[in-house]
Order: structure tokens, then sequence, then C-alpha cells
């Protein structure tokens, strides 16, 4: 097998592209839709498969599901009816007065390119800040774009975060009271991106390609008490460069065992399987000396039995190295079997690098 772990950090500003890609997404329209049903979860406890993060300073928010008195949709039918019920949606409750803290609900681990985003949210309280908004093609809690809006200011608001520098805000005036529900869209295709207010285009399309990919998050900030439901997305799956690599070097190696793509969680510092010529192995958690190659840039060599695994370095078309292979191959000799073992590995690389080096993104 064939492990290709992806590095982050800010040293590597340049190459953070290449650590997404769990799923990508093609377009923003059409495709396969995913919602995210709060009601599955029990009350006053995280969604399950989200996660909570924080962004600037300060302490995690504490996102919790919630019972609350939600609009219907349609009107009453009858006298008897009624305009609203009982949901489940999650709320944002930390109430932690710094003006650079951003809690932030990661929405699940898959990567989106091009999609369609919709949330209704909230605005609860907050004496600092009343605010609601949405981190997007987010690589981390230092690099993403998010939108968002202000109840006290008055605003609706699109940022681009790059290794922990805010942009200069791209903003309209608008009123967005307390207390009130509303819907905030995203639409992303390519470098254009859209944004909209209870149905209404709120900005100018603006044309920005910093961040190709990422993760979805819900986002808040300072002391700002908010809820969110009816979170739902829209894309349409593509077929990742990295998968192509990998089918393309099976094709190429037949003495290879098998191969696998990796990326590295940097908080973590464990591996994880993100492409698989097996793609059971998806999501497994790669080898301790995944990290140690790619830092230190030095070959590593192990055997079981008749399997020889061998990790090396993958450089880009200026020689820094922006990820490892380890190649799992069948024995061939005896006599000198590690060195005939990375001479197989390195050729290889090789061939994997000439490919890397001639793409922007392995996605």
């Amino acid at each position: 097998m064939m492990n290709l772990i992806l590095m982050t950090g800010q040293k590597y500003a340049t190459l953070m592209w290449m650590v997404l890609g769990l799923s990508l997404a093609s377009c923003p329209v059409l495709g396969d839709q995913y919602s995210w049903d709060f009601s599955q979860t029990p009350e006053n406890t995280l969604p399950a498969n989200c996660q909570s993060i924080v962004g600037g300073q300060g302490n995690p928010g504490n996102w919790k599901v919630v019972t609350v008195d939600y609009p219907v949709p349609l009107e009453p039918v009858t006298s008897r009816g009624t305009s609203s019920g009982p949901k489940s949606v999650v709320q944002q409750s930390a109430t932690e007065p710094l003006d650079e803290h951003f809690p932030m609900l990661q929405l699940g681990t898959n990567i989106y390119k091009d999609f369609k985003f919709t949330t209704h949210f909230k605005l609860v309280e907050g004496a600092l800040e009343q605010m609601a908004g949405v981190a997007f093609r987010m690589h981390d809690t230092s690099n993403y774009y998010y939108v968002r809006a202000s109840g006290l200011g008055r605003n609706f608001t699109f940022f681009k975060v790059a290794n922990g520098e805010r942009s200069e805000p791209i903003t309209t005036n608008l009123s967005i009271l307390k207390g009130e529900w509303h819907e905030m869209a995203i639409e992303c295709e390519g470098a254009n991106l859209k944004f909209f207010m209870d149905g209404k285009q709120t900005l100018p399309t603006i044309t920005n390609d910093y961040f190709p990919m990422g993760k979805i998050a819900l986002w808040t900030k300072s002391d700002s008490v908010s809820q969110f439901a009816d979170c739902r997305i829209t894309y349409k799956p593509s077929v990742a460069f990295v998968d192509t690599l990998v089918r393309d070097a099976m094709k190429q190696f037949r003495s290879m065992m098998g191969v696998q793509v990796l990326t590295l969680d940097v908080t973590t510092r464990k591996s994880k399987i993100i492409a698989s010529s097996n793609p059971a192995e998806k999501g497994q958690v790669g080898e301790t000396t995944d990290y140690n190659c790619f830092d230190d840039g030095k070959s590593y060599f192990r055997k079981e039995g008749k399997t020889e695994y061998v990790t090396l370095p993958l450089r880009d078309r200026n020689g820094e190295p922006v990820a490892v292979v380890r190649c799992i191959l069948k024995r061939q000799t005896l006599l000198q079997e590690r060195e005939d073992a990375l001479l197989r590995g390195k050729e290889i690389v090789a061939w994997m690098q000439d490919r890397v080096s001639a793409v922007d993104s392995l996605y």
C-alpha cells in the first residue's frame, strides 16, 4: 500500500488546500443533499457528529440541542390551528465577553467545494454582541471564510480569516431583530461567493479563491446566545485528483499491494485515510511514523514477513515536502532487502511527484 500524508500548519500556508479532501462538492444547486436533524439528539447534548471548536481567544462554546416554539411554515387551516410548535434546534449559550471569541459548531467532517448551504437562525441574547453566522470552506479555526448577521451592529458582513488574521469587511446595513427567525444562505461556485438573507441576495457577488474547499460550521461571537435550525446543504460529489492518483499508481506499479492516502490532524498528530484502493479503509487512522517522515524528511523501512513497508517524503516542484508516501510491497529478495525496497519505493514516489508537481491541487 502507499500512504500519502498531507501536512498542515502556518509553515506550509500556501499548501493548506492539500489537507482538505474527505469529501468534495462541485455543483451549488444540483446533486446530493444532506440535512442536519437535531431532533435525533437528546436535549441538552451536543448534536451527533458535530464538534464544538473556537477561533480567536477563550473557551469553546456551549452548543446543545434545545426544544423551542418554532414557526410552522404554513398558515393554520382552521381557527383552532397553530402557527408554531415545538422543534429541536441547536443553541450556543456560553457568554464569554471577549471581543476575539468565536465559538463554532463544526457540522461533521465532510469537505465541500461548490454548494448551497441554508440555515435558519435567531438572535436570543447578548450584551456585548448579538451575532449568528456560518463559517465555510474552513481549513481550521485560523483559516476560513465566514458571513454573519449582527443585531446590535445592524449589518450583514463577510470576512476571510487567513492564519488568524481577519480581512477587511465587506458589509451592508441590515436590520436583524432579536427574537425573530431569519434564513441565511450561502452559494459557492468556484471563486464566486453569494450570500442571501430571507431569500434576497444581501451582498454583491464576491470573487475570492483563497480557500477552494473546506468544512462547514455554525458561528457566533463573544457573548452571543444564538439558535440555529433547518441546516441543509446541496452539493454534487466529484472525483478528487488524489483518488485518480491512487488508481493510476496501482495500475502503473503492479508489484504494489495497495494504495492509501491520508491527511494529518495537527492537533492530535494522527493521520487518517482519505483515499484508498480499498474504499473500506477510508477513515482509518494511519501510523506514528507518518508525521515523523514529513517532519524530518527521512525514509523509513520495516517488514512483516514477506511484506515490506517503505515510507518516503513527497516534494513539490520547489523541492518542499508536501506529503509522505508509504509503499507496501511484496518482498522480492532476501539479500539487501532494505536497499532493494527503498529503490522500488523511490521509483514510485518519483512517478507520483511528477504528477503532483503538475497540478495546483490534489483535489
